[in-house]
């Protein structure tokens, strides 16, 4: 029977941190196995920028899939735009919810300025 770990939050790379040219479209991520997590993944997404984004935007998502291969959006995260020029926020997965494997995606709007971007997750790994 599987446990839960008592105060142990284990982390994880969603979107290895990266400079973002804005205009540069959709960049998806490697999809992670979270088989072994329980209960709610807190997802942080961060951004910055040296100056506002502006008419600009970056809007960060959570997909899911059972394969690792074919990824949809998950009705129950809600996405995260961003247009300032540091920015933070959180995308809560519901592990019960989810399928076996979880990736970011980014969705880059507008014409000007570069970004530094990146998503971790936190969450409660079982034991057997």
């Amino acid at each position: 029977m599987a446990q839960d770990l008592t105060n142990e939050l284990n982390q994880f790379s969603l979107g290895p941190a990266r400079n973002v040219a804005v205009g540069s479209g959709t960049t998806s991520f490697a999809g992670v196995d979270i088989r072994d997590y329980v209960g709610k993944i807190t997802c942080m997404v961060t951004t910055h920028s040296e100056h506002d984004l502006g008419s600009n935007s970056v809007v960060t998502s959570v997909l899911d899939s059972a394969d690792d291969a074919t990824f949809a959006a998950l009705t129950h995260a809600t996405p995260i735009t961003t247009t300032a020029s540091v920015a933070f926020g959180t995308i809560t997965v519901d592990t019960r919810q989810t399928k076996r494997y979880i990736q970011a995606k980014h969705v880059v709007t507008g014409t000007t300025q570069t970004c530094q971007w990146a998503v971790v997750g936190v969450g409660q790994k079982q034991v057997v």
